[in-house]
């Protein structure tokens, strides 16, 4: 018989980096990204730091990390669906259409961008 029983030590609860106090309020404002067709996807920081690029496809979806002012870009337009919340975003353009320099904001997202 080994015997050896390990002692689980008790982890403390990871500290949430983003301060609680976003403006305009961090809740129900998540904003998911979906792909319906096959559509290339970049996330730039606004200093142009690649955080996500890829091809995605349809089913794909990717969570877009708050607080941080991010924009989309994309070489189908027409094949993403946004949702921020649980609300759904209206469509980014046409199909095929390429779009550059969206804001990923919430508000602006709603309205949306032209």
């Amino acid at each position: 018989g080994s015997g050896a029983a390990a002692t689980v030590a008790s982890v403390p609860p990871p500290s949430s980096a983003a301060p609680k106090a976003i403006a305009g309020g961090g809740d129900g404002k998540r904003i998911v990204i979906r792909a319906t067709a096959d559509s290339f996807v970049a996330i730039l920081t606004s200093d142009h730091q690649t955080l996500f690029s890829q091809l995605m496809h349809a089913g794909d979806s990717y969570e877009v990390p708050s607080g941080a002012n991010l924009v989309l870009e994309t070489g189908n337009a027409g094949a993403l669906e946004i949702t921020v919340g649980s609300r759904k975003a209206p469509s980014l353009g046409q199909s095929g259409a390429v779009r550059r320099d969206i804001p990923l904001d919430a508000d602006k997202l709603l309205k949306g961008i032209q």
